[in-house]
């Protein structure tokens, strides 16, 4: 009997694999003999908030992570225009960020590595977004993905086009929605 963590044919020792549980549940960094264990959604929070400036500074916090959906949380104080609702510019960033996430946690699976680039983007606004918000973006169906990995493992580059729809957190419908097209490609190519 196999003792500890096991993924794949990978079997961690149990020290290593009750590291692994609690980091990912606590969402906290576990050191275990000079190795770093991070929560992803940690991760992608730092990614964001040391690479892309505008997204930190305009206080846009990753709420939820996973190759199901995405979401991305934004503070009124922060993104406010002069009429007191969320700024037109902050939605588009909010959308946008929970898409190019989406893409980025997909292909973590298949090339972490890998170039995620928007190439065209249109937003409709339906309502003013009142008090701090949310923007959600779900995983395509399942066919959609599996075009999209097929043409990545054949041509080193595949293009994938996501919805992504921005909430008030006092409301149920969405004040505005995302279609955007997104490339990812092998680095250096």
């Amino acid at each position: 009997m196999r003792k500890g963590l096991v993924k794949g044919d990978i079997v961690y020792p149990r020290e290593i694999g009750q590291c692994i549980r609690t980091a990912l549940k606590k969402a906290v960094i576990c050191r275990f003999e000079g190795m770093d264990i991070v929560n992803p959604k940690d991760e992608l929070q730092k990614l964001i908030e040391d690479e892309i400036p505008l997204a930190g500074s305009g206080g846009f916090k990753v709420t939820e992570l996973s190759t199901d959906r995405v979401r991305i949380g934004g503070d009124l104080s922060l993104n406010r225009n002069h009429h007191g609702t969320v700024f037109g510019g902050s939605q588009s960033v909010a959308l946008i960020l929970s898409g190019w996430a989406m893409v980025r946690e997909l292909m973590m699976s298949s090339d972490p590595d890998a170039s995620i680039v928007i190439a065209s983007q249109t937003v409709d606004y339906f309502l003013p977004v009142e008090g701090d918000f949310e923007a959600r973006c779900s995983a395509p169906d399942s066919k959609v993905i599996e075009a999209f990995y097929s043409s990545y493992r054949e041509r080193g580059k595949a293009k994938i086009t996501l919805t992504a729809e921005l909430y008030s957190l006092k409301s149920s419908r969405p004040g505005s929605r995302m279609s955007c097209l997104f490339v990812a490609k092998k680095t250096g190519c």
